[in-house]
């Protein structure tokens, strides 16, 4: 773990022993990749923290006899949990709250907001008749092709609720065409669905019909406090 694969890793150790002993501090780093050269398939991501030990005894130990503490916090699911998340996020907005961290206080703001509900016509009764595997890959196809869509008018995914999907259109931020855009996005989603059922019929599949809602009215934005359990 500690040979050539880890250069990054080795060359904070090497920073940490070259701190002057009378003045030590920890090294700190954030999202170092570390695995083995057998293994790189299966890399981890930690922060890592070398720190001088306390202890009065002395070691012999390289560079003037000193203990060192070298904690690893793996956060490779975090880290990967955000990087599948990204491509829902609508473009741009995370320079904007950066930018204007205020506008997700706690308790959050009233603004105005358009939100857009799309959900599968009789899916109960279409996936009834279905294996469980086969319901997947159809959301899976369908909702691939419908985000698409609604990142590309700049809106922002909500959330997936069972075959009913929720997107945002001035959230965080207002802009005057946020219900124009939810409405482009409404006729571009129909287009989208009808290219999605050609393929499905040249595949012998049944036809998927949807249903779209738009609302624009006042909400309120912002961040909860997070709760412990």
């Amino acid at each position: 773990m500690l040979g050539a694969p880890n250069a990054a890793l080795m060359e904070l150790i090497e920073r940490a022993y070259a701190v002057r002993h009378d003045a030590p501090e920890p090294t700190v780093a954030f999202e170092v990749d570390v695995g083995t050269a057998a293994l790189q398939s299966q890399i981890h991501v930690v922060n890592v923290n070398i720190l001088p030990c306390k202890s009065p005894r002395k070691s012999r130990t390289r560079r003037g006899g000193r203990d060192w503490w070298c904690c690893w916090e793996d956060v490779t699911r975090e880290k990967r949990a955000v990087r599948n998340a990204q491509p829902l996020r609508r473009q741009g907005s995370g320079q904007q709250i950066l930018a204007d961290p205020e506008r997700l206080k706690l308790g959050g703001t009233r603004i105005k907001t358009t939100i857009l509900f799309s959900d599968i016509r009789r899916f109960t009764a279409m996936s009834e008749g279905m294996e469980a595997e086969e319901v997947v890959e159809l959301l899976n196809n369908y909702f691939t092709v419908m985000v698409e869509e609604v990142l590309t008018q700049r809106g922002m995914l909500d959330k997936f609720i069972g075959d009913e999907l929720m997107a945002l259109f001035g959230v965080p931020f207002t802009h005057p065409d946020d219900a124009v855009r939810a409405a482009r996005t409404a006729l571009c989603m129909a287009s989208a669905l009808n290219n999605f059922n050609d393929a499905r019929s040249r595949l012998g599949l049944p036809p998927v019909l949807i249903g779209i809602g738009i609302n624009t009215g006042e909400v309120i934005c912002g961040t909860s406090a997070p709760t412990s359990t």
